[in-house]
């Protein structure tokens, strides 16, 4: 599972943090949301390793299950 939810504030290029834009997001639920996606079959994983880049991730097509995270679903 490519995604965690982790306290520390501080991180490096290393770790792609993805910050929602409503406060009121259930971090573990989003979280769980995205570890369920399968992106081996959306080209995500190449040589047993996730390949996430700001843009590609950004652009993914997820399911419609994410619209419940969206800014304006609140």
């Amino acid at each position: 599972h490519p995604f965690f939810v982790h306290p520390c504030p501080h991180f490096d290029g290393a770790v792609m943090g993805v910050f929602p834009h409503r406060r009121d997001v259930d971090l573990a639920d989003f979280r769980d949301a995205l570890n369920a996606v399968d992106w081996a079959d959306l080209g995500f994983v190449c040589d047993g390793r996730h390949l996430f880049a700001q843009r590609s991730l950004e652009n993914a097509p997820l399911p419609d299950s994410f619209r419940r995270f969206l800014p304006d679903a609140a």
